[in-house]
């Protein structure tokens, strides 16, 4: 992997002992719900919780909708998702109506690194916002801009979206990850046609 703007050491603590972290776990949802088979990118968001589950705080969005989870929720979600399978959506539907009530409004902890591995709700105006409003660290991993660069492989609608999910992450970001030094210079060019900078180094 290839960063810009901060560490990855800097962005995604260590403590075992404390959640510092916050995964979207999203993307993830989704795919197993509807019994996707996984993608390169779902592998990559399965590597990334293996690794940082310990430390981690569960984030759920949908339509501006967000919460963050409790932690013995979030672990239970973890789990879940790790196992996928037939048995996922029974285990979500008995888990989900307390999960939901703990959750409630709970803002997360000032300065918590957000990580977003899937470019799940990158194109919500209000995710900045959210961001913003509660001063975390938002680090996203940009998989590619084939929507942009290429727009004649994807589906209609799709160049316009990735379009606004990379205004989003670049404005956001304290952070940003990508999969290819490729796909690094792709975002800076996007970046400089848009005359927006890049997150401080």
């Amino acid at each position: 992997m290839y960063e810009r703007a901060i560490a990855s050491t800097e962005a995604l603590p260590g403590d075992a002992n404390r959640a510092d972290l916050l995964i979207d776990v999203s993307r993830l949802i989704w795919r197993v719900w509807t019994g996707r088979l996984p993608t390169g990118i779902d592998r990559v968001c399965l590597a990334y919780l293996d690794r940082y589950a310990d430390q981690a705080l569960a984030v759920v969005q949908k339509n501006g909708w967000r919460r963050v989870l409790a932690r013995a929720d979030s672990r239970a979600l973890f789990a879940l998702l790790a196992k996928g399978g037939a048995g996922f959506r029974k285990g979500l539907l008995a888990m989900a109506p307390g999960t939901i009530l703990r959750a409630g409004g709970r803002p997360p902890r000032p300065g918590m690194a957000y990580l977003n591995i899937g470019h799940t709700g990158l194109e919500a105006a209000g995710l900045p916002l959210w961001i913003a409003r509660n001063q975390i660290r938002a680090v996203y991993l940009v998989h590619d801009l084939i929507p942009i660069t290429n727009p004649e492989f994807c589906r209609e609608g799709e160049a316009e979206k990735h379009t606004r999910r990379m205004i989003n992450a670049i404005g956001s970001a304290s952070g940003v990850i990508a999969n290819s030094r490729s796909t690094l210079a792709d975002l800076e060019r996007f970046a400089a046609a848009q005359r927006l900078a890049m997150p401080p180094g």
